[in-house]
């Protein structure tokens, strides 16, 4: 005894059976009339079918190596055309530091020439100005009173006082006084002198007030 296959349903059964035990179909003698035989479906085959010539197995790795083809070469263009970094060496980073201290230096000698420069122009131009200051006539007084300020002898040479002006600088303006009241303090253990310096002017008088010799307030 054998086993075989039915035809229908495609069940393994005995050669000696006399109808397949799944369908019914007969396996072994006449088929009865009232028996119709089913088609038997065909399987679809597993197998791919060739492509132009090649077979399908075939034909999937050449397209991946041809894929991996386009891969490499596209990264060996990008390869040749990226730009290169630069890596310098330790002597080139020595150079490049020696070149940044030059060129510190080279910069720093320079701001020192521009104002050496700068220097030399104020110098002259003050002793351009003192030179034409000493032509006026504020200047002729500074010349014979030089621990003056210029600014006093510019108002002495106006013929007017102004605050912080001493006795001496107070007659070179207006002269001497027509009147001096003195008066004479302690204050604290230190001595003090108010003076009260009168000036004629017709109508009307001029008052200066020093102290200690100092003008401290006058009147018009």
């Amino acid at each position: 005894m054998a086993l075989v296959n039915c035809p229908d349903c495609g069940r393994q059964v005995s050669s000696e059976a006399a109808t397949c035990v799944q369908c019914g179909r007969p396996i072994k003698g006449a088929i009865p009339k009232h028996y119709v035989l089913k088609p038997v479906a065909s399987r679809p085959s597993t197998q791919y079918k060739p492509i132009m010539g090649i077979k399908a197995e075939w034909f999937v790795l050449l397209v991946c190596a041809a894929i991996c083809l386009v891969f490499i070469f596209v990264f060996m263009i990008f390869s040749l055309f990226r730009p290169k970094v630069y890596k310098p060496s330790n002597d080139d980073m020595a150079k490049m530091m020696e070149a940044q201290k030059r060129a510190v230096a080279i910069a720093d000698e320079k701001q020192a020439q521009e104002r050496a420069k700068a220097a030399e122009e104020e110098l002259a131009r003050q002793k351009a100005e003192h030179e034409k200051f000493l032509k006026t006539k504020a200047g002729r007084i500074w010349q014979k009173h030089q621990d003056w300020p210029k600014e006093i002898c510019e108002t002495v040479a106006q013929g007017k006082v102004r605050i912080g002006m001493n006795a001496d600088q107070i007659r070179a303006a207006w002269g001497n006084p027509d009147r001096i009241h003195t008066t004479k303090g302690v204050a604290g253990g230190m001595p003090w002198v108010h003076q009260q310096w009168v000036y004629d002017r017709g109508r009307v008088n001029q008052y200066l007030y020093l102290e200690d010799g100092v003008l401290t307030t006058y009147s018009d």
